[in-house]
């Protein structure tokens, strides 16, 4: 199924397992604790704004 034709909901859920995905890579890895949190907070956001506009 080619990106175009899945939902906003599907979308933005593809996005949080990425970002969620490098994040838990980036602990692994050991990565500075800032780029870390920067990370984080980004996906956060990102989680926060997508159910504001579901409610």
């Amino acid at each position: 199924m080619p990106s175009g034709d899945l939902n906003v909901v599907d979308r933005v859920r593809q996005i949080c397992v990425v970002f969620a995905t490098r994040l838990v890579e980036e602990v692994r890895i050991g990565t500075d604790v800032r780029s870390i949190n920067r990370l984080a907070l980004l996906l956060r956001t990102v989680m926060i704004k997508f159910l504001r506009t579901q409610a």
